[in-house]
């Protein structure tokens, strides 16, 4: 489970997994740096519970080795959880 502020893997990835986003509150802020060795087919998933989204999706995939992905809690609607 992510956690508001910055979440970061310590170890290259041998294998796809899912992370999943908090409950959160106006103006939070959580940030996923992905290790090494992620690609298309060993991705990490970042997730939310419904009816919660990013950006309207249920799921944002890092695909990039050491790739990041910043999210706010804007909760402003349909979308509540928004890639910046």
């Amino acid at each position: 489970n992510l956690t508001v502020g910055l979440n970061y893997m310590v170890a290259d990835a041998t294998g796809s997994c899912t992370l999943f986003l908090p409950s959160g509150s106006a103006g939070d802020v959580v940030i996923v740096k992905a290790p090494g060795g992620v690609n298309a087919t060993n991705f990490v998933r970042i997730t939310s519970s419904s009816p919660v989204t990013i950006d309207g999706e249920q799921q944002a995939d890092i695909e990039s080795p050491n790739g990041a992905v910043s999210l706010i809690y804007s909760d402003t609607g349909a979308t509540n959880w928004v890639i910046y």
